[in-house]
């Protein structure tokens, strides 16, 4: 599976697009919870987006946190550092208190919390299913296209590959055997590369 999918000039991360798939599914197994009743969907869905808002704020700013002198030095971090696993885990600790707190709230209302479990266990599920199982059990990437790039071995020459250039080129690594070579791979969407 790419990490990236690319859609005209506009870059987007396959998580990012697998996340929202199961946000969706949270929020239409909550719809379906909620038994149609508007009142309660309604303040389900508050909840829960304000929820969902804690558990992003968490998630984009907690590297700063664990790692506060990167950020110091390298504020666009916030925006273009991926999450990692203490990141995912302090925010859906945020998630869960906010869940808790709203239970509280509403005068111990199991129906909130329900809710809360129902889009945590089918947006968690989806995601899971989507992220991880699908890939194992049908395979698909760059192996069986012939794509790939062995990874370097430290002290043997880099393997020959060809790319596009911004200018339509496609130079090969072979074209400058004769000279030392620094690559720097830029992405035209990303604002620190340019």
């Amino acid at each position: 599976m790419p990490s990236v999918i690319t859609l005209g000039p506009l870059a987007v991360s396959t998580v990012v697009i697998i996340g929202l798939i199961s946000v969706l599914a949270g929020f239409g197994a909550v719809s379906l919870f909620s038994k149609g009743v508007r009142e309660d969907r309604k303040r389900y869905f508050d909840r829960l987006f304000t929820g969902l808002l804690i558990f992003i704020l968490l998630c984009k700013f907690s590297p700063g946190l664990t790692d506060f002198s990167a950020l110091v030095r390298q504020p666009a971090l916030i925006l273009y550092a991926p999450p990692g696993t203490i990141h995912l885990l302090i925010a859906l600790s945020g998630f869960l208190l906010y869940g808790f707190f709203s239970f509280l709230r509403s005068n111990k209302n199991k129906e909130i919390m329900l809710s809360f479990l129902v889009f945590l266990v089918v947006s968690a599920g989806v995601f899971a299913t989507v992220r991880y199982v699908v890939p194992a059990v049908f395979p698909l990437g760059a192996k069986e296209s012939g794509q790939a790039v062995p990874p370097p071995v430290p002290g043997t020459p880099a393997p020959d590959f060809t790319a596009e250039t911004l200018g339509g080129d496609s130079p090969g690594l072979s074209d400058y055997t004769s000279s030392p070579v620094i690559l720097n791979f830029w992405a035209t969407w990303c604002p620190p590369c340019k």
